[in-house]
């Protein structure tokens, strides 16, 4: 809109050095020739902005991309596609490029996908700091995830990361495997008792698996983030998880809710009638009141009894660099992202073990081989046990490859730069989309859309998949603004597969179902993930 904004501007400078030079072309009133001349000058500003910049003279128009559009909103329906980003993976398999395609989004703005590990690394690592999120994105889901390190930008970015860092250092990563193992078994133990109170023990009881995943999760990032036991896995009717279920569950209603909020005028939607403004207000406000709460707690307990831990909340607070409101903010950035990107992927590698039972049953037989069995209380394996599973690691590493957890993510150019040697104006839109990168055959070969687990098993492959860049995969992004929980994620994950996988026999409840992935801000299933789960002896 940068650009009609501008043309606007101009046009009424023209128009009122020509009124000024030629008062005889305003009629008898005046208040009728400012009314005319406006709507003249936004034709005009219109015309030029969405049919003439774009088509002829735009500096970015010789970039490859989609030839079929809209006149309108050009290709902007894309960016909701579903599964998300799949019409983007489309284009980057079929439509020859550089490193670079262009598409048009809503009047014909444009829109740019890095394809190559080049342009993504121009992006994401040598002129990260010129490519923000756009603020209207941030001003909406701030409201959700807080002021915290996802959100920020410049050098609160730099800042914020660099004294959130120390917090997820390897060393301290290490210390919680006992957390995340104990929820594990925690999680096990759940679903053992569900499937024992069903009475189908022998042929195995069909489980709703996301809430479950959503449940044991949130329990690990407020002992891991808070130093609190949600004990989610055991309540089934959990506030937190209620809260979040009701936020982020993909609707319809709830999907059509975020994309007005993002797309259209957010200040107009959030005044009206609709159901899903109040269900914003009261489930981020409870969760802003919760996190307020352990906060003050967390820190009197620390002033009063000199009393410290090794939870993230308890390292911030030792560190004295952030007010209560800042911790706030954090606090609700790791609740949301240390809980739902994980639940997400354990997920969807249960739906590929379901529908791969030989990777199931190669899975099994490593962990049970290696792994001190689930039901044991004095055993715990120890993070040097479970990182040297190589099936594990290559089941999770292609489980994050082909369901990335945000599917899509989008930049916007804060002033004049470069991706590669391409020149980006400024209000320039850039769309990193995990789900096409992550599945594009020229970085992953023909078979890039197929789940196998061996392309991580070959030698010197267990890191790369046997891409030739880091940037082939970017679900976690890179540079400056890659996750920085990543290490976090991946060993929790490692820990609740491992101990699913080798207690458990997994198969579709429908093995007929068609599953797609949809969300609001991650990915899900759209009609959940209905798993029919068997307790197997042994381990």
């Amino acid at each position: 809109m940068g650009n009609f904004y501008a043309t606007f501007a101009v046009t009424s400078v023209i128009t009122a050095i020509a009124l000024y030079t030629a008062p005889q072309l305003l009629p008898e009133r005046f208040s009728r020739a400012v009314i005319r001349f406006c709507l003249i000058d936004f034709g005009l500003a219109a015309l030029y902005s969405i049919f003439i910049w774009p088509f002829f003279i735009n500096p970015l128009r010789h970039i490859p991309g989609p030839t079929s559009y809209n006149i309108l909103y050009g290709n902007g329906t894309a960016q909701f596609s579903k599964p998300p980003g799949q019409e983007m993976l489309n284009w980057v398999q079929n439509i020859p490029n550089n490193g670079l395609l262009r598409f048009r989004g809503f009047f014909n703005e444009d829109r740019l996908i890095p394809t190559s590990p080049e342009t993504l690394k121009s992006v994401l690592a040598d002129n990260s700091y010129d490519f923000e999120k756009p603020p209207a994105i941030r001003k909406f889901l701030v409201k959700i995830l807080g002021a915290g390190l996802i959100l920020v930008e410049g050098d609160v970015h730099k800042f914020q990361r660099k004294n959130v860092l120390p917090s997820f250092q390897l060393k301290h990563i290490k210390e919680l495997y006992p957390v995340f193992w104990g929820k594990s078994r925690g999680l096990v133990e759940g679903i053992e008792m569900e499937i024992e109170h069903s009475g189908k023990s022998v042929g195995g009881h069909v489980v709703e698996f996301g809430e479950w995943a959503t449940r044991v999760t949130l329990d690990i990032i407020g002992l891991a983030g808070m130093g609190r036991d949600f004990n989610a896995v055991r309540n089934d009717d959990d506030p937190l998880v209620s809260a979040y279920n009701e936020l982020l569950e993909p609707t319809t209603e709830r999907a059509v809710y975020f994309a007005a909020n993002i797309v259209g005028p957010q200040d107009l939607i959030q005044k009206l009638p609709w159901k899903q403004n109040r269900v914003l207000r009261e489930t981020t406000g409870k969760l802003k009141y919760f996190c307020l709460r352990m906060v003050g707690e967390k820190r009197e307990k620390a002033k009063m009894k000199g009393e410290g831990g090794n939870d993230i909340l308890s390292l911030l607070i030792e560190s004295n660099n952030f007010s209560d409101e800042e911790l706030v903010d954090q606090m609700l950035t790791f609740l949301a992202a240390g809980h739902e990107t994980t639940s997400s992927a354990l997920t969807w590698a249960i739906w590929l073990l379901a529908t791969n039972p030989d990777w199931q049953t190669q899975l099994r037989d490593e962990i049970r081989e290696h792994l001190p069995s689930i039901s044991s209380t004095t055993e715990t394996p120890t993070d040097a046990e479970i990182e040297a599973l190589p099936i594990l690691n290559a089941v999770i590493n292609e489980t994050l490859r082909l369901y990335p957890t945000v599917p899509i993510t989008i930049r916007q150019a804060t002033r004049d730069t470069f991706i590669g040697s391409q020149p980006v104006p400024k209000g320039t839109r850039v769309l990193l989309v995990p789900w096409a990168i992550n599945r594009s055959k020229y970085l992953w070969g023909e078979e890039a859309e197929k789940f196998l687990p061996g392309r991580w098993l070959q030698p010197g492959t267990a890191n790369t998949g046997g891409a030739k860049s880091n940037y082939a995969q970017i679900t976690f992004l890179h540079g400056p603004r890659s996750c920085i929980g990543m290490g976090f994620a991946k060993s929790e994950f490692k820990c609740l597969l491992a101990a699913v996988a080798g207690r458990f026999e997994i198969s579709m409840a429908d093995p007929n179902e068609k599953v797609w992935p949809a969300g609001v801000i991650t990915t899900k299933p759209v009609h959940r993930m209905h798993v029919k789960m068997k307790k197997l002896e042994g381990w």
